[in-house]
């Protein structure tokens, strides 16, 4: 009958629409595990290269226009690595959504990491 017809078109609308979410889901997570490490890296590199200056200002082959330039991109990699956590943690719970397997418990667990 139309009615069995168009429950079952919603039906499979419905299942395409929730695998095409897990499955976006799924690839941000994946994206965002290689994003927080690159982050994670530039980061480590960014405050290398603030020690090397801060050094080199105090033996006066640096400025002091060197030095806070060199902070100002350890405080932006600090900024993109936090926000990268942050989108990795989102991500995680989107997909855990759409998988239909989110519980109190991980939300719980993000509301701690983020105090």
């Amino acid at each position: 009958s139309y009615n069995r017809d168009a429950a079952a078109d919603r039906y499979e609308q419905e299942k395409r629409a929730v695998t095409r979410s897990t499955r976006n889901a799924f690839r941000a997570v994946a994206a965002g595990i290689s994003e927080v490490e690159a982050r994670k890296q530039a980061q480590i590199s960014a405050q290398s290269a603030l020690d090397a200056t801060q050094a080199g200002f105090e033996v006066g082959t640096r400025t002091i226009v060197d030095v806070l330039i060199s902070q100002q991109v350890l405080f932006q990699a600090q900024r993109d690595y936090a926000r990268a956590r942050h989108d990795y943690l989102l991500n995680s719970l989107r997909l855990k959504q759409a998988a239909g397997t989110i519980t109190v418990a991980d939300l719980q667990a993000v509301n701690a990491l983020l105090k």
